[in-house]
């Protein structure tokens, strides 16, 4: 089952507080082992996904970038969290050695996949080589 905690600018609620968290893992909880990177009639719109761990000090540093991303490209870019220590099967079956680990998806396909904190530009640029017509 995948964890997702989505991060948009109108859902606020999801600023990593006790009670956000326990919302979406609720959410979650009911959705398909796919449903954060595969919707049903939302195939269309592409998600950056972000693998992170709770212990993981790069992965806090990147947090208010995903916001960001997620707020400047809304409508366009869905932002999408997993935390890894909860759901382990996602690190195996991406292959994840190393968080935070980011993954472009369009169309249900896995169009990167980068390990490693980012800066902003970086981010930014990953997205967009990836899904040119976010620019």
């Amino acid at each position: 089952m995948a964890a997702f905690v989505p991060t948009t600018a109108a859902a606020a609620a999801c600023a990593w507080t006790p009670a956000a968290t326990a919302v979406c893992a609720k959410r979650a909880a009911t959705a398909p082992a796919s449903a954060a990177i595969r919707r049903p009639g939302r195939r269309d719109v592409a998600v950056l996904v972000d693998m992170y761990a709770e212990w993981c000090g790069p992965c806090k540093l990147v947090a208010p970038l995903m916001d960001l991303i997620a707020m400047n490209l809304a409508g366009k870019l869905k932002v999408v969290k997993i935390d890894t220590e909860q759901y382990p099967s996602f690190v195996k079956k991406y292959k994840v050695h190393g968080l935070p680990t980011f993954m472009v998806v369009k169309n249900g396909e896995v169009l990167n996949i980068q390990e490693g904190a980012m800066r902003k530009a970086k981010l930014y640029e990953n997205v967009h080589t990836h899904l040119p017509e976010l620019k």
